[in-house]
């Protein structure tokens, strides 16, 4: 008489994480060579950010210092609009509760610190942890997928922020085009913003209109 075959444990199917460039290294030990994604159906995302930061000369003139990133790096999605579970392994949907985090308020007083840290912050430092925040928003659109029946589609997601001279995010505001707002997508990334801490630097708060576009 045949045994009965063992079950097989559920799997989660890799996260984005793995595809991003800089995880690289973490992916390496993975022997299985994955199929190639067909041609037409590859989507990658990236950014651009604008950073305002004020400046003053050390007597009572203020300037705006403007630090421009140019396109962050690119990240392949080779699962762009599939649940990361499989579907016998959904988890049941909580919402993430971004209550504590506070809208962008333009009226605000920037706050000014001549001695929180660098003289400026620098590009590398802005990049590196926006490409940490891009990992983290990219995770909330691919969950959004298990939830929502309406299918994900290229698009752009606008985020606009402001960050104190200690480094620490004072305000979000998150506005994706129509085809990536989905269930949960705007305050999971709302928080994924707020979590991130950038370097202290001087002056009054930076304000930056950081956009992902997804193609």
């Amino acid at each position: 008489m045949a045994l009965p075959s063992r079950p097989q444990p559920a799997v989660l199917r890799p996260p984005l994480l793995c595809v991003l460039a800089v995880a690289l290294s973490a992916c390496a030990g993975a022997k299985a060579k994955p199929t190639p994604t067909p041609a037409a159906s590859r989507h990658t995302a990236h950014g651009h950010a604008i950073a305002m930061v004020e400046q003053t000369d050390g007597g009572s003139d203020v300037m705006l210092e403007r630090v421009e990133d140019e396109d962050t790096r690119w990240v392949e999605l080779p699962h762009f609009g599939e649940c990361p579970y499989d579907p016998d392994d959904i988890p049941p949907y909580k919402p993430v509760d971004d209550g504590h985090v506070p809208g962008l308020a333009p009226e605000r007083s920037r706050l000014t610190n001549m001695d929180a840290g660098e003289e400026t912050i620098h590009n590398e430092a802005l990049l590196q942890l926006l490409d940490h925040a891009t990992t983290e928003v990219l995770r909330c659109i691919s969950v959004s997928a298990c939830y929502d029946d309406r299918a994900l589609e290229p698009g752009s997601i606008d985020l606009l922020f402001e960050v104190a001279p200690n480094g620490d995010v004072r305000g979000v505001d998150v506005e994706p085009t129509a085809s990536l707002d989905h269930t949960g997508v705007r305050e999971c990334a709302r928080v994924a913003i707020w979590d991130t801490h950038f370097p202290a630097f001087d002056g009054a708060d930076m304000v930056v209109n950081y956009s992902l576009d997804i193609d």
